[in-house]
């Protein structure tokens, strides 16, 4: 960056709409409340 700070690759989510790295493990994340409410009403 142009402040010299760093980015961490892996922990980038999405870049310019693209599914980055993180991805995978922000949306098993943002689903987990909704697997419970599924399962929860079988």
């Amino acid at each position: 960056m142009s402040n010299g700070n760093s980015i961490r690759m892996d922990r980038i989510i999405t870049i310019n709409g693209i599914p980055g790295t993180a991805y995978d493990e922000y949306d098993r994340y943002a689903l987990a409340c909704l697997e419970c409410n599924v399962n929860a009403g079988n």
